[in-house]
């Protein structure tokens, strides 16, 4: 994944929980829709997720993507 693509990936994640007064936290469900990766969309926030339901990893790995959005924060 690009650094500038994670970056901006994290950030939308995050200023969608810190838009929402009082929510601590949120398992953020966010798209990326076109080839040249430049359209970043949150599509829904839960603070129960179920993670039977989970799609399926197209490319990537979740723990670097995590990583990478933890590092935003610090």
């Amino acid at each position: 994944m690009l650094p500038g693509l994670a970056q901006r990936i994290g950030s939308a994640a995050i200023d969608a929980v810190r838009a929402i007064p009082s929510l601590p936290w949120g398992f953020v469900d966010v798209v990326v829709r076109d080839s040249q990766k430049r359209s970043v969309i949150v599509e829904g926030i839960s603070v129960k997720p179920d993670l039977r339901d989970f799609p399926v990893l197209v490319a990537g790995s979740a723990e670097k993507m995590l990583d990478e959005i933890a590092a935003l924060r610090g």
